[in-house]
């Protein structure tokens, strides 16, 4: 999972969810036509976090089935080719549109993939990217 993103402050009326993955780059390649899953996790409470769920970037292995369904929105899909090294990517996810049009107050991204080999262990090799939506009003 990514950090939690903390809106309470900002305000801002939207982020735009871009980001890149990239499989294991040595060892055995990806099962061809697996995918890479991105979901944004809600969360309106600083302090209460959902089924091991933490405030930072870090392994995320949910406790129980139900948690996808109760507060994970599916963000995103890259299906991946056998080949080690390669960089997915997914752009201009509207975060306020996976909750009906409304931007939570905290947010997380939690990434899962089944293409039966590791994703990369380089942390750089992963980015996520937040484009903030805002009002100007002149």
């Amino acid at each position: 999972q990514s950090d939690v993103v903390d809106n309470s402050s900002n305000k801002y009326l939207d982020y735009l969810l871009s980001g890149q993955i990239r499989v294991n780059a040595s060892g055995t390649a990806p099962t061809a036509n697996r995918s890479i899953q991105v979901y944004v996790i809600a969360n309106a409470s600083p302090t209460v976090l959902p089924e091991g769920l933490g405030t930072t970037d870090a392994a995320f292995s949910p406790g129980s089935a139900n948690i996808r369904n109760a507060i994970c929105r599916f963000a995103a899909e890259m299906v991946v080719d056998n080949v080690l090294g390669e960089v997915y990517w997914f752009t201009g996810v509207s975060v306020a549109a996976i909750f009906g049009g409304v931007l939570p107050t905290r947010f997380a991204v939690w990434v899962v993939h089944n293409t039966a080999q590791p994703l990369s262990s380089t942390a750089g090799d992963h980015v996520l990217y937040l484009q903030p939506v805002f009002q100007t009003v002149t």
